[in-house]
């Protein structure tokens, strides 16, 4: 399958782009909370440490890819705040995956790049978080999920190594975050205050022709030429052969 085709498949079936991010995200941040473990006081340049790198390899790619598709599932809509978010966290994800690569290669923590993933990653989170909440096409309290994997780092993770503690336990927590965004997500039928568009079922007839409005409520169309007040513009009357055609006014 070319990327073309499966780009246009993920489009025409937004269920599949959603078990998609949420694979990704659970994948990401088990993998993340997996590196954690293995690399709990292992030393640098030992094999744990380097099988720990490893891991943590494969979790940054897995979570920039899952911003990817969180994005192409348009959970923030067409916000900017979205956008920018998006944009954000996958610049600290990039600085990520380069200082688990720098790390692994060297076999020591390249501690210069690792703190510019974690603010990006974080900042990003945080604004398309506030999008997504805004947004509201993800129900109850899980469309708080990217907001509070957001904001977890400038809570506990930065205020903690700003005092001198060990940021491993807090940052190991982070991935339990990161699974989170990938169970939330269950998507709501419709915004609240937005009314859903309802198909008006219009029965061609005769071998005329003509067009009308009529309401989504349904009913029998007008006469030609008639104007209904929120309705639909409807074609109707081919020789009988059942279809409708409306697209709002």
């Amino acid at each position: 399958m070319t990327t073309a085709t499966a780009t246009a498949s993920l489009r025409a079936d937004p269920a599949r782009v959603t078990r998609l991010r949420r694979a990704l995200w659970i994948g990401g941040g088990s993998a993340w909370l997996a590196g954690a473990a293995v690399g709990a006081g292992a030393a640098e340049g030992s094999g744990r440490f380097s099988a720990s790198l490893v891991i943590w390899l494969g979790a940054q790619v897995l979570l920039l890819a899952g911003l990817v598709v969180l994005r192409r599932e348009a959970a923030a809509g067409a916000r900017r705040l979205g956008t920018a978010g998006v944009a954000l966290a996958a610049v600290g994800r990039v600085a990520f995956v380069v200082a688990e690569g720098v790390s692994l290669a060297t076999g020591e923590l390249a501690e210069a790049v690792y703190p510019i993933g974690a603010l990006f990653t974080a900042a990003g989170m945080v604004l398309l978080g506030v999008a997504i909440m805004r947004e509201r096409r993800w129900d109850g309290p899980a469309r708080f999920a990217p907001l509070a994997m957001g904001a977890y780092p400038f809570v506990f993770m930065f205020p903690l190594v700003a005092l001198g503690g060990s940021p491993d336990l807090s940052v190991a927590l982070w991935g339990a975050l990161a699974i989170g965004v990938g169970l939330a997500g269950h998507p709501s039928p419709a915004r609240p205050g937005l009314a859903p568009e309802r198909p008006t079922v219009v029965r061609r007839g005769g071998h005329g022709g003509h067009r009308g409005v009529v309401g989504p409520g349904g009913g029998s169309p007008p006469s030609q030429g008639t104007q209904g007040e929120a309705g639909y513009v409807v074609d109707y009357g081919c020789r009988g052969t059942g279809s409708v055609v409306h697209s709002p006014r």
